[in-house]
């Protein structure tokens, strides 16, 4: 695969190695994609395949079914995507490259800051492209791309954030026959605000 650059030469940021390892993981452990599931994207994935592959992955848990090398390729042949994902042969090859799936999160964690990256990249070039525009008024340019980059850095901020759907349980689970005095002080926050602490 020929690899992109931009105008300077500089390569375009991305790890395929990283991608490949996480959805390997994913088709050889059933229980990788719940690592991976609150931190990646289909879109993060560089290799358009991969993206693929790995939005069939998610679609078979959707579906309360095991992710593995048989369900996947299933899904993709179901959406007619097998062939152009390189087919069950590109699937036992991943499978193959897998060592362990002991630091997945972390190589999912890559793969979504490339895509951030690459992001960053594509609203510099468009910000270069628009202020060359002598009639375009600059505080609305301004604007516009600090828009643009406020909210990269508010998905950002999500990807690392627990929702309600799945932080409830947890917190339901250890209310339950436990101690809530001694865990409240075990889990407080300080706020900065004496009088407010004191009263949490």
């Amino acid at each position: 695969m020929k690899e992109m650059s931009y105008g300077n030469g500089e390569q375009v940021p991305q790890c395929v190695d990283a991608e490949e390892a996480v959805l390997g993981g994913i088709l050889c452990d059933p229980n990788a994609i719940s690592l991976v599931s609150e931190i990646l994207h289909p879109r993060d994935f560089y290799i358009n395949a991969h993206s693929l592959i790995y939005q069939a992955a998610l679609d078979v848990m959707n579906s309360n079914k095991p992710v593995d090398i048989i369900s996947v390729p299933i899904q993709l042949n179901n959406k007619k995507q097998l062939d152009i994902v390189g087919g069950q042969t590109y699937i036992a090859q991943l499978c193959d490259r897998v060592v362990s799936t002991l630091n997945i999160d972390n190589s999912a964690k890559e793969i979504s800051e490339k895509y951030k990256r690459r992001q960053i990249i594509q609203i510099g070039l468009a910000m270069i492209d628009t202020v060359g525009r002598q009639n375009e008024d600059l505080s609305v340019i301004v604007d516009e791309f600090q828009s643009k980059l406020f909210e990269l850095s508010k998905s950002a901020i999500t990807d690392t954030t627990e929702s309600v759907e799945t932080l409830f349980p947890k917190v339901y689970q250890k209310v339950q026959g436990q101690n809530l005095v001694e865990d409240a002080i075990d889990d407080f926050l300080p706020t900065g605000f004496y009088d407010l602490d004191e009263l949490t």
